[in-house]
């Protein structure tokens, strides 16, 4: 999977993606972006992980998202011998 700038192309609504942005935190988040009113929310399962982002409700407040790209398929399960 490549990174996608947001410039290109946004990702649909209300689903959980990887995100970077411009001045960060060096590391990928989960996010999602909601269209109806051009928002960034952080996944409740970073909130832990994301102190130093400034926050609203879930709303990515400070940061310049600039790419995004789709969560990997689930790993699958391994068979047993």
């Amino acid at each position: 999977m490549e990174w996608i700038n947001v410039k290109d192309e946004m990702p649909p609504p209300h689903r959980e993606v990887l995100v970077w942005a411009k001045y960060g935190l060096e590391q990928p988040l989960m996010a999602w972006f909601w269209d109806k009113e051009n928002t960034w929310h952080i996944s409740t399962e970073c909130t832990d992980n994301a102190r130093d982002i400034d926050r609203l409700d879930g709303t990515i407040v400070g940061l310049d998202i600039t790419h995004w790209m789709p969560l990997p398929s689930p790993p699958q399960p391994t068979p047993e011998p």
